[in-house]
């Protein structure tokens, strides 16, 4: 899969309350080849001011903070700084907070107690541009939970022609651009067009457009009854 390409150097802010969280994930930051931690922040106002005046490419959020800020503090950086890729922080991997980290806008999910390559791979795909894994999915939509494939299926379903393929290009990882010259339209009109798709979900953003594209297996089901979309 063709995916965006991340920067040479990723600068990134680190977001946790707790002192010995916060370092220990700054020094496991500072141990990944191409990875620069340019601010620390305790708080979501204090991780405000820092993505103001660093505008980073990567920001780890702490989900649950004293303020309980955490997650507005990521719809706020999602809304200003679109180009500023949030990844959620938690001791607890349970389904309700990673659906809230992916409805509130972030692009990615990390465990406190997942070791380094595992933070390691999660950063590189969210800086990629790729979609979640479908084990990431499975604890986003709960194991078995046929019915919001379904729903899935219906939403992408009730989308036109159009969209399906300009939503079916972006989560395969092309930019607007690539998606304007694979379809010969203008890559603005890939952006309006992705806007209204958007809308058309109920999504936020790329990503989580992306992630109800490979649960609703819509492409798959729509070769194997015969349509042509």
């Amino acid at each position: 899969m063709k995916s965006a390409t991340k920067p040479a150097t990723v600068t990134t802010v680190v977001v946790d309350d707790h002192d010995v969280a916060r370092l220990g994930l700054i020094a496991i930051l500072g141990s990944i080849p191409g990875v620069r931690v340019v601010a620390e922040a305790y708080d979501a106002a204090s991780a405000l001011d820092a993505v103001r005046e660093h505008e980073p490419d990567l920001v780890l959020m702490d989900v649950r903070m004293p303020d309980t800020e955490g997650l507005t503090a990521t719809q706020q950086i999602c809304a200003r700084w679109p180009r500023t890729r949030v990844v959620m922080v938690s001791y607890w991997n349970i389904p309700e907070y990673i659906a809230e980290a992916f409805r509130a806008g972030a692009t990615g999910y990390i465990s406190k107690g997942a070791h380094r390559q595992e933070i390691a791979d999660e950063i590189d795909r969210v800086l990629r541009g790729d979609p979640p894994s479908m084990s990431t999915l499975s604890y986003e939509c709960g194991e078995g939970s046929d019915w919001r494939v379904r729903d899935a299926f219906a939403a992408v379903d009730g989308l036109t022609r159009r969209q399906r393929e300009v939503l079916a290009l972006s989560a395969s990882g092309l930019t607007n651009r690539e998606i304007g010259d694979r379809l010969g339209i203008n890559w603005r009109t890939v952006q309006k067009t992705l806007e209204h798709v958007y809308r058309r979900l109920g999504v936020p953003n790329r990503t989580q457009a992306a992630m109800i594209w490979t649960l609703s297996g819509w492409s798959g089901r729509n070769r194997r009854a015969g349509g042509t979309g």
